[in-house]
């Protein structure tokens, strides 16, 4: 067993080459190849030493191929002969290594079979080995092994060690020695292996030197510098080798790479895989079918024992009913002769198939009634020669007609010498040869396939007889066995009676088994080639579109880079954006109130002393945007912020664009706040210069409001708020462009507060009341109308004039269903003055509308559904409007005063002779009235040029066609200049003051002229009452212009006065 042992440990020194070669991937500049090359066949050639001197060798080819990273995958065959014990192997492997660095971890299992002469027999091996690199040259290998073989099994383990020669050439030696199990070898192997060939198992044999050691050869430095590109700890390229193809590998690249050989090269992985599978497949079909043919054979020579046992049982029983016959004639003649008239005693004549002869062969009496067969046996005894014969025995067989009798004989016991030659001397048993093997059994050999022949050597001529058999014709390898009969003779003999030759029916080596492998493994092999070849049309699909891939790749990368540029570019375009104006490019407000915070934590911990906030507004910036044009509003933004940068350069500060038309300077030292103070003023000194938009010089105003920090203690909120306060008293107060925030105008500020949450209420709370002061016609001495005045009960504030809460009504957004009570009130009362007025005295009530009115989209339907609620004539209801209002948004004003005059409500421009006074609105909007604001505010007898100007205006608006009013007439002198100047009608304290609903009434029914002292005094604001605070020079309120800016006239302060003339109107 310890050579059937050796048959396969030859090849096994080899079995991981490939793995070995592919597994041991060593640190540049070693000249072993890379782990992940390419894929490759190895080469190995190797001798070996066995237990009791046998030696043989073989060879082996392997393909190696790394499956990823760290593993390799390996598949081999090899072929063995052992030369002492004619040992022939072939055998199939396939092995897997794993491990990354100086050590690798890989199994093998192989699977072969062999013979030995003419037995054949089946092995397995199992692998488990360890990889250790000692240098660059030198590997040491440790490996267990496990054999089993037919009834040997047994560990084997292995100690080698591989010296790498050149890049394809290696050496290994290696000692193995069986434990455990019943091997009992010891094993010394030296082999070479050539790693030369590269072989993808897809693409097929490439020729040459793998790719990767062509390119180590040419050139050492892309490995050291790949060696530096390795992981930390891991011995890996991070480019690695098999991807090489993806990462600019000029040795092959794209479907070139496959078309260098032609068309061979397409079906030369397909020739390989079909030669090996056919050779292989072959090989072990006949082994298999050698095995096979042994095992037949085997079985036959069992069966042929067992069946000449069952015959010589049968010949001995024959045997031993001859004797019996031998003694019964025996016992017959020495009994006394019966009487002729007697009967034969019982025993005294043979039983069937016997016969009683006597020495000459002269039968003497036969047990059957035909005594054909008994006398041709005793011929053939005869011719045979009785003489040589011993006591028992056999003779024949004897052919008689169609059959082969087999006759036994016996000498009588006792017979006297001198008997006559007559008597019997010998009793003779016969049988056919057919019965005899039915009784034995021989027909299970056609059951069980065997074709047989039983033969005889013929006594006399010494040539074989065919006796009996299925076939004429007996193969030479038939089984043969003797039928002896020595247990019968006397005395025994050795020598074979019969001869049993077998065979199986259909041969040793079946056709039909034969043709099925065959056919078997040519399916496999049509299969793998198919495979093969498919496979092969496949990766030159891929490798062509690979380098399609690559090149996309390529144009990916650099638009990638590209987009990031960009995207790098944007982003700091984005950051730049998020903190710097569009426009200016100065710093935006996040900008500043990230500063500010960070200055007033400064001035917290006292690294800094005092810092400022000035806030800066364009005066009319709004209407510059709405007449030039929003881009020429930025372009005066740009110009202003130039200035303003060159008139504080060189200071520690951060300007900013706040919003609108407004800028913000963070001042980081102020010394004090006079200090900052002359920087304002220094700063609205460089704007007197006009500017220069659309080829046109403006001149702007400025407003500045700022405040100083020394504390550290406010918010970033709180120092803005302050500034801001600070920017609304200099827009209230003309004469004082610069204000410095002081603590005093918080509570200001808060007080407009808490009036605009109480504004929201007022309306629901039925807290608003109209005033009416009368205009009188001068030439008639008559009421024809009265002018709507709006007062606020406030509960707490007392009654407050439209100036005082209107703009706030603006900003909060109340001013709409405000203006539409007064509306819906006005020609309630229209409607029920109508009813308790006579027919014949026709009057009106007039209505203000701010800008913020006319800017209802839905005021044109409300008022006509109100005077059709209230059945009010539109006659009796007239609007009036300022040019402030008009100006605004003059296209939706025309549209909707048209609409009012198709109505029929008659309109009225308020605070002519003030403002801008264009003589374009007088044409542009249906207006029918014309109100002049102040007329004779100043008259004196010697002042004509107020009188001049008040009959130009007259003069002109006769001239349109339109009817004059004319405000504030408070003296009688005064009513009797504007009659004897043509002007219609007068409203003022000289008639009438301000009064509720019921005295207007009565004074449109009863006025017969003014009363005759006209009051002057009027009470201070707050008082309640009919008459007017002071300052209130006009029943007529004027809403503030559209940018809805707090002016003098909105909050009454301390020390404040209102401007001089007409107070600002609204509703």
């Amino acid at each position: 067993m310890a050579m059937k042992a050796a048959a396969p440990i030859g090849w096994l020194a080899a079995a991981l080459t490939g793995a070995e070669a592919a597994a041991v991937d060593l640190p540049p500049p070693s000249p072993t190849p890379a782990a992940v090359g390419d894929q490759r066949l190895v080469f190995s050639t190797n001798g070996s030493t066995l237990t009791g001197g046998s030696g043989g060798g073989g060879a082996s080819a392997a393909w190696v191929g790394s499956v990823g990273p760290d593993a390799v995958l390996g598949a081999g065959a090899e072929y063995q002969q052992i030369a002492n014990a004619h040992w022939t192997t072939g055998s199939f492997t396939g092995s897997m290594g794993f491990g990354g660095g100086r050590t690798h971890l890989y199994v093998d299992a192989h699977e072969g079979a062999g013979d030995v002469g003419d037995h054949a027999f089946h092995y397995s091996v199992a692998s488990l080995g360890l990889l250790g690199l000692l240098t660059p040259e030198l590997t040491l290998q440790l490996e267990e092994r496990y054999i089993d073989i037919d009834k040997s099994h047994g560990s084997l383990p292995k100690l080698g060690l591989t010296y790498r020669v050149t890049l394809e050439l290696s050496a290994s030696v290696s000692y193995a020695k069986s434990f455990r199990g019943n091997l009992g070898t010891r094993l010394v192997t030296g082999r070479i292996d050539y790693t030369g060939v590269s072989f993808n198992a897809m693409a097929g044999l490439a020729g040459g030197a793998p790719r990767g050691f062509r390119r180590h050869r040419q050139d050492l430095r892309p490995q050291r510098l790949a060696a530096a590109r390795r992981l930390p700890g891991r011995q890996r390229n991070q480019a690695h080798q098999h991807h090489r193809e993806l990462h600019g590998s000029p040795a092959r690249t794209g479907p070139g790479a496959m078309t260098e050989l032609g068309p061979f090269s397409r079906w030369l992985p397909a020739t390989l895989v079909a030669a090996v599978v056919l050779l292989g497949g072959g090989r072990l079909i006949a082994l298999s079918m050698r095995d096979h043919a042994a095992q037949m054979r085997a079985a036959a020579q069992s069966a042929v024992a067992r069946e000449s046992r069952l015959v010589e049982a049968q010949l001995l029983t024959l045997a031993d009913r001859t004797r019996e016959e031998a003694r019964r004639a025996s016992r017959a003649a020495r009994a006394p002769a019966p009487s002729p008239s007697s009967s034969p005693a019982p025993g005294a004549a043979p039983g069937r198939g016997a016969f009683w002869m006597t020495a000459g062969g002269t039968v003497v009496r036969a047990g059957d009634a035909d005594t054909a067969v008994s006398r041709a046996l005793a011929a053939e005894w005869a011719v045979a020669g009785a003489g040589a014969r011993g006591a028992a025995g056999f003779f024949g067989p004897v052919r008689y007609g169609a059959q082969w009798m087999i006759a036994a004989y016996a000498a009588l016991e006792g017979r006297p010498a001198t008997a006559a030659a007559a008597a019997p001397a010998w009793a003779v048993g016969y049988e056919s040869l057919d019965s005899l093997l039915v009784r034995a059994g021989f027909g299970r050999l056609a059951s069980e396939g065997y074709d047989f022949q039983i033969t005889q050597i013929d006594p006399l001529t010494h040539r074989v007889r065919e006796l009996f058999g299925s076939r004429p014709d007996v193969p030479a390898d038939a089984v043969s066995g003797a039928i002896r009969a020595g247990a019968a003779l006397s005395p025994p003999s050795a020598s074979a009676y019969l001869g049993l030759a077998m065979w199986p029916r259909s041969g040793w080596y079946p056709v039909l088994d034969l043709a099925t492998k065959t056919g078997l493994l040519l399916l496999l092999g049509w299969t793998f080639v198919f495979g093969a070849h498919e496979l092969t049309a496949s990766v030159r699909r891929t490798q062509g579109a690979l380098a399609q891939v690559r090149k996309r790749l390529h144009a990916v990368n650099e638009r990638l880079f590209n987009e990031m540029e960009q995207h790098q570019a944007l982003q700091k375009s984005l950051e730049h954006a998020r903190y710097h104006d569009p426009f200016t490019g100065l710093p935006n407000r996040r900008y500043l109130m990230d500063q500010l915070d960070r200055a007033l934590r400064e001035v917290r911990t006292r690294r800094r002393q005092r810092i400022a906030v000035v806030l800066i507004e364009i005066d009319r910036f709004k209407l510059i945007n709405d007449t030039l044009g929003h881009t020429a509003g930025d372009e005066l933004m740009l110009q202003a912020s130039q200035r303003f940068a060159r008139a504080v350069e060189g200071m520690q500060c951060v300007l900013s664009h706040w919003e609108g038309g407004q800028l913000a300077l963070l001042l980081y030292e102020v010394e004090s706040p006079e200090a900052a103070q002359a920087l304002a003023a220094k700063l609205l000194s460089v704007r007197q210069e006009p500017f220069t938009l659309r080829q046109q010089r403006i001149s702007v105003a400025s407003r500045i409001g700022l405040t100083c920090i020394d504390s550290g203690l406010q918010r970033v909120e709180e120092a803005l708020r302050e500034a801001d306060i600070a920017l609304s008293f200099a827009k209230r107060q003309p004469a004082q462009p610069i204000v410095a925030y002081t603590p005093g105008m918080g509570g200001a500020a808060v007080s407009l507060v808490s009036l605009e949450a109480d504004l929201h209420v007022a309306l629901d709370r039925r807290q608003f009341r109209l005033l009416f002061q009368p205009i009188v016609d001068l030439r008639g001495k008559r009421v024809v109308g009265a002018e709507s005045l709006l007062r606020w009960q406030h509960p707490v504030e007392g009654v407050l004039t439209p100036e005082k809460f209107l703009p706030i009504a603006e900003e909060a957004g109340v001013i709409v269903p405000v203006t539409r009570w007064v509306i819906q009130r006005v020609c309630r009362l229209a409607a029920e003055w109508r009813q308790r007025l006579p027919q014949a005295i026709d009057f009106y009530l007039s209505v203000n509308l701010s800008a913020a009115s006319l800017r209802d989209p839905g005021l044109r339907e409300y008022v006509a559904q109100v005077l059709q609620e209230t059945h009010t004539s539109p006659r009796q209801l007239k609007f009036e409007l300022t040019e402030v209002g008009l100006i605004s948004n003059v296209s939706a004003a025309r549209e909707l005063l048209n609409g009012f005059h198709s109505m029929g409500i008659e309109l009225m421009l308020d605070d002519f002779g003030t403002g801008y006074s264009s003589l374009s609105y007088l044409q542009l909007f249906p207006f029918s009235y014309v109100k002049i604001d102040r007329p004779l505010l100043t008259w004196t007898g010697s002042e004509r040029s107020n009188n001049a100007i008040t009959s130009a205006i007259l003069q002109m608006t006769s001239n349109l066609g339109l009817r004059a009013v004319a405000e504030v007439v408070e003296t009688q002198a005064a009513a009797q200049a504007l009659q004897r100047m043509g002007c219609d009608f007068g409203q003022g304290y000289f008639f009438c003051e301000p009064v509720e609903a019921e005295e207007a009434l009565h004074q449109v029914r009863t006025y017969n002229g003014p009363p005759a002292v006209v009051p002057v005094l009027r009470p201070a604001s707050g008082q309640g009452g009919g008459t007017e605070v002071a300052g209130d020079h006009s029943p007529t309120v004027v809403l503030p212009p559209e940018d809805g800016g707090i002016n003098d006239d909105t909050v009454g302060l301390p020390g404040l006065s209102p401007r001089a003339g007409k107070s600002p109107r609204g509703t």
